[in-house]
């Protein structure tokens, strides 16, 4: 009879692989690694556990444990959004929007972003929304780019997601 791993164990050995993956593709890539590597802190523990904080000129994804828990992680990308003095843009799913509720300027000023600098694009699918994002990536003018698709596309994996890029200041 065939052994299987227990599930803690394999998503362990899951994240692990993922990690190497992710070590590799940054190699590649070129850009300089480890404290060479700007990085945007976050304080305490978090940066312990980044390494020195979000590196910047990456992309990173944030996505939450459970799918009412998005706004938790709107947030964190509002407040990394607030910390760039340059234009953001944010792609959002149509149904994302319906779901989640509209981006508010009022509250964006309120929490340090500056609703003049805030681009935003509605998409209709999740291929038109990473599409976007991604054509987005390639322009140095923006600080920070979020992608917001909603529910679970097949294009990928988690069930509601962020992308962040973090570009140098």
């Amino acid at each position: 009879m065939p052994s299987f791993p227990h599930p803690q164990q394999a998503q362990r050995e899951d994240l692990a692989a993922l990690r190497r993956r992710i070590v590799e593709m940054e190699r590649l890539s070129g850009l300089p690694d480890g404290p060479a590597r700007p990085r945007l802190s976050l304080g305490g523990a978090l940066d312990e556990v980044l390494g020195g904080g979000l590196a910047r000129d990456a992309l990173h994804e944030a996505f939450p444990a459970e799918k009412g828990n998005a706004a938790a992680v709107l947030g964190f990308a509002l407040a990394l959004a607030a910390g760039t003095r340059k234009p953001v843009l944010w792609v959002r799913q149509d149904m994302a929007a319906l779901e989640g509720g509209d981006i508010y300027g009022p509250g964006c000023a309120a929490f340090g972003l500056d609703p003049s600098r805030l681009i935003l694009v509605a998409a209709t699918d999740a291929a038109d929304t990473l599409g976007a994002a991604e054509e987005a990536l390639g322009h140095g003018a923006l600080g920070l780019v979020v992608a917001e698709p909603w529910g679970s596309p097949r294009l990928i994996d988690p069930v509601s997601y962020t992308h962040l890029t973090l570009p140098t200041n």
